[in-house]
């Protein structure tokens, strides 16, 4: 992280947007922040002397900033913050992707002052400039009329009830997910249906054959049909956000467009793959991304594998010019419910090695969610184009677009409150995935070979896969371990996996940094650490940044308790409006049990027995600090000490209570914050091994003298970490990620 002053060019359309997102972002009080991608020219000396460089960076402004328009000039002032190695498991290294698409980092400007504009330089390739500006420029106002049009008619405003109606049909229809899209959006990934709020291939196929529909009513001609279904892709992406998934959807659609017109024989198949290999060309790492696995994978398989399954389940396709029109959509109905399951099979694999999840419930969800999605697409989508001419037809199409987005939105809500709408998998690794994939395929073709007992043989050794996955992740204990820790970093914040025998929980959740800490870093994590389920969520003290994860954490680990202090209720009872009291009744709305806990409790943990040294029962404390939680936890062998943020007050309570602190491991007070209580605790408790989970504002050697002879282990400094206590009493410790 340097100050840095840069001289480029806007290459994207400036947006607003809100600071933060997740379940806490109403309580971050920061007010919305300006974003744009900036193409870097040249790197500014102290004496005004320019180095020439090259490459993108994403800025950040930390306020509205209006006049900022795509191609304009500027000198720029601000916090440049180079790509980062990943800091935990489960997260993708943004190297990578900096280096294919030319992406250096990002730059925070904490003021609209430090920018300034430029003159525009006319040269020889200043005509290609002004129309790459022209264009962006066109595209932004085009989505803001879009979205303006989309919703004329439709959805109350002031109705908080129409909120999850209104983000499905902006989801859909323009691919805009703000921060009334959580539920909605959320609702949708746990059922396995995200990729119908995503713009993809299925949302272009549908508009393609709408398009060629309403083509072949006035033309013939394959060619002029695929001319105007081409054109009505190409002004739709004017329209969406031009993400890679976006823009892989679009030439895999037009690919087969052009096959179309082509008005010759081809091998799909081979069609397919064409497709497929010039996006890796253009973008290798697509390669391992889950959204071109899924595409290319169930296309590919529907493209085989549709045809054989419906001739066994259904006998052969009847000639469709006999059909009535009731006997052609019973024939569309059979093509749907194969269709819908075999993309089913054949994505569950992929699904549960990449998320984690199986989604029981996806094939009929989705038979029946389907239509209505295609109705708002197509209705959107012609609402859209006529909203400049005929703004009174939003009379007509607004109230069908309210209709079925609410009713939608509502059934999927229920439906994923439903106990087994998802369920929680463990660690997969590549290897059961293939052989999962394959086992997929070979029960489709082999379907009508196999007799009863070779096909019941073959579905129970699938089902046994699901419930034995294999090969665990390779961050569980080991069997000759009494405790593990894994303390993931979060920046300015604190989140603690304990493990012991078969039982685990989680100490403390939050982050100073980030507020979505919880779906965007923690709950990955914990799926690659090989962590399904929750047995207990333990909150040191009510600081955000110690429980802002822990509403996903329960939805999505399904903890059975809670453990607090009393501290935490009388924060609630003062501030009935403040986020302790909504993450209290978050909490208490999904029937999860809530234990304060206080000095003198024991509990059994796995191999461990674990006791409370604090807050003092029936105490209040003057700041949250002063009231955490410290808990031992003793193996047969050895102790670990975690202190939360206790400080003052606290510290010296603790002191003058146990006559004897020591531990083996210890957590540092305050993300390691260096004052005299807490050097007086560290040198009570003595430990080998301190962890410290803190940003790069802290460092360890501010510890000085008393860093000496300890295994010091910090965030700030090798990313996430992990510490085991072995049954023998040897205790190993180190990085969970190679950084280099």
């Amino acid at each position: 992280m340097s100050l840095v002053r840069l001289q480029g060019s806007i290459e994207s359309e400036p947006y607003q947007a809100q600071a933060q997102v997740g379940e806490f972002a109403a309580f971050a009080y920061e007010q919305p922040v300006t974003r744009f991608t900036l193409r870097v020219s040249s790197l500014l000396g102290r004496d005004g002397s320019a180095l020439p460089v090259t490459g993108r960076l994403n800025v950040r402004v930390d306020e509205v900033t209006p006049g900022l328009h795509a191609g304009d000039r500027l000198r720029i002032l601000g916090m440049f913050h180079p790509l980062a190695a990943p800091a935990n498991p489960g997260e993708n290294d943004q190297r990578l992707y900096g280096r294919e698409r030319n992406l250096a980092g990002r730059l925070r400007v904490t003021s609209r002052a430090n920018i300034e504009h430029l003159p525009v330089i006319r040269t020889t390739w200043s005509a290609g400039d002004t129309f790459a500006r022209w264009m962006l420029t066109l595209r932004a106002r085009l989505r803001r009329s879009a979205s303006s049009w989309l919703l004329a008619g439709a959805f109350d405003q002031q109705q908080p009830h129409t909120l999850a109606g209104r983000a499905l049909v902006q989801a859909i229809v323009l691919g805009e997910r703000g921060r009334d899209a959580q539920a909605v959006t959320g609702a949708f990934r746990r059922v396995g249906l995200s990729h119908l709020l995503a713009i993809s291939g299925l949302h272009l196929a549908i508009l393609a054959l709408v398009t060629a529909g309403l083509a072949r009513i006035f033309t013939s001609s394959r060619r002029v049909e695929a001319l105007v279904v081409t054109l009505a892709i190409l002004s739709y992406l004017l329209l969406v956000p031009a993400r890679t998934p976006v823009i892989r959807a679009a030439v895999m659609v037009l690919g087969f467009v052009l096959a179309e017109a082509t008005g010759r024989r081809y091998d799909r198949v081979a069609v397919l793959s064409l497709i497929a290999l010039v996006i890796l060309i253009w973008r290798p790492l697509e390669l391992w991304s889950p959204g071109f696995q899924l595409s290319f994978g169930i296309v590919a398989g529907l493209m085989i594998l549709n045809e054989p399954l419906r001739s066994r389940w259904f006998g052969p396709r009847p000639d469709p010019e006999t059909l009535r029109i009731r006997d052609r959509l019973v024939e569309g109905g059979k093509s749907l419910i194969v269709g819908s399951l075999l993309a089913w099979g054949l994505a569950t694999p992929l699904v549960a090695y990449h998320f984690g999840v199986f989604c029981p419930l996806a094939p009929l969800l989705g038979l029946i969610v389907l239509p209505p999605a295609a109705l708002i697409l197509v209705v959107g989508y012609l609402k859209v184009l006529t909203g400049a001419l005929f703004p009174s037809l939003a009379l007509f199409t607004g109230p069908v677009l309210t209709v079925t987005a609410e009713t939608l939105a509502g059934m999927v809500i229920r439906v994923d409150a439903l106990p087994f709408s998802s369920v929680k998998l463990p660690y997969v690794s590549p290897a059961w995935t293939i052989f999962a994939t394959a086992a997929v395929v070979f029960l489709v073709l082999h379907t009508r070979r196999l007799r009863i007992p070779a096909l019941a043989a073959v579905f129970a050794a699938f089902v046994w896969l699901f419930i034995n996955p294999g090969p665990g992740s390779p961050f569980m204990p080991g069997r000759d371990s009494d405790l593990r820790l894994d303390v993931l970093s979060v920046g300015d914040g604190t989140c603690i996996l304990l493990r012991s025998g078969k039982q685990n929980m989680i100490w403390d959740c939050g982050s100073g940094n980030l507020m979505a800490v919880g779906p965007r870093v923690i709950i990955p994590a914990l799926h690659a650490l090989g962590v399904n389920h929750l047995d207990t969520i333990a909150i040191s003290h009510p600081n955000l940044d110690h429980y802002l994860a822990a509403p996903d954490l329960v939805r999505d680990m399904q903890p059975a308790r809670l453990l607090i202090t009393d501290t935490f209720l009388e924060t609630a009872r003062r501030d009935t409006d403040g986020p302790v009291a909504y993450l209290l009744d978050r909490i208490g709305e999904t029937g999860v049990s809530i234990r304060e806990m206080k000095r003198g409790d024991t509990e059994t943990f796995g191999r461990c027995r674990l006791t409370w040294l604090h807050p003092l029962p029936g105490e209040l404390y003057p700041g949250a600090n002063e009231s955490s939680q410290v808990l031992r936890v003793e193996t047969a062998t050895r102790r670990v000490l975690l202190c939360g943020d206790i400080a003052g007050r606290g510290i010296a309570e603790l002191l003058e209570g146990n006559d004897d602190l020591s531990a083996d491991v210890m957590e540092i007070p305050h993300h390691g914050s260096v004052n005299y209580a807490a050097r007086e605790l560290l040198h009570a408790v003595n430990p080998s091994f301190v962890m410290q989970s803190t940003s790069n504002r802290r460092n360890p050697d501010d510890w000085g003298e008393d860093r000496q002879g300890r295994n010091w282990l910090s965030t700030s400094l090798t990313g996430a970490f992990y510490v085991e206590i072995k049954k023998d009493g040897r205790i190993i410790a180190g990085p969970l990620l190679t950084r280099d």
